[in-house]
């Protein structure tokens, strides 16, 4: 559903610029695998080379460092259980903008400077994929508090269990989206549209079809 989403909102990119569209795509792809690093074990740790890499150093040394600071800052402790600060606009923000400051120094220490730009498209992506993943905890039962720890009492949720395999809905969403990605695709190419007509349909197509999925989703 990330996937797809990304796919609505920058289809218009994919021929005005590719590289910088699989840049926030490959940031998108990892970033919704990043809040549930709060998990003992959660998809991302199964998987090797960059995804896992982004993993393991959210796992052991992200996720604890935003929670100090976040508790340093509120003086109150900080919950790390699942979907706790990871599954935050804040928490999200917080590690991202630690990987992207970490691995800027890097690469302009090893003498990378002309991809610093890039990978801030990647750590967009991040951003963004993170978004995502909250959006869709928003649809299930246990729901999500986005705006933790400054607003500790605002819940988000819909009537979807997570392991309940025989609701159809989540497979309605994916198709609907990998659909509506497909059909702004078809349109970009064979009408050719100016580019500010395809970012308006873009934006308006993802703000509609989210709309329509949250409100099934708490029915």
């Amino acid at each position: 559903m990330s996937i797809f989403s990304d796919i609505i909102l920058f289809n218009w990119l994919i021929f005005l610029n590719s590289v910088v569209f699989i840049a926030i795509l490959c940031g998108v792809f990892i970033g919704c695998l990043l809040p549930d690093t709060d998990l003992p074990r959660s998809k991302i740790d199964y998987m090797e080379g960059v995804a896992g890499f982004f993993g393991m150093i959210s796992k052991n040394l992200l996720n604890p460092l935003i929670a100090k600071i976040f508790e340093c800052y509120f003086k109150k402790p900080i919950d790390q259980s699942h979907r706790g600060i990871t599954h935050t606009i804040y928490g999200i923000l917080a590690y991202c903008l630690l990987i992207e400051g970490l691995s800027l120094l890097i690469l302009f220490l090893l003498g990378f400077g002309p991809l610093m730009l890039m990978y801030s498209f990647f750590v967009l992506g991040l951003i963004l994929g993170g978004v995502f993943h909250l959006l869709e905890d928003s649809c299930t039962k246990m729901g999500v508090f986005p705006f933790y720890p400054v607003n500790p009492n605002k819940k988000y949720s819909g009537s979807i269990s997570t392991y309940d395999f025989t609701d159809d809905r989540p497979k309605y969403f994916s198709s609907s989206l990998f659909v509506i990605a497909a059909i702004l695709l078809i349109l970009q190419v064979t009408l050719k549209f100016p580019v500010g007509l395809n970012i308006f349909l873009s934006i308006c197509s993802f703000l509609i079809v989210w709309i329509l999925i949250i409100a099934i989703s708490r029915m």
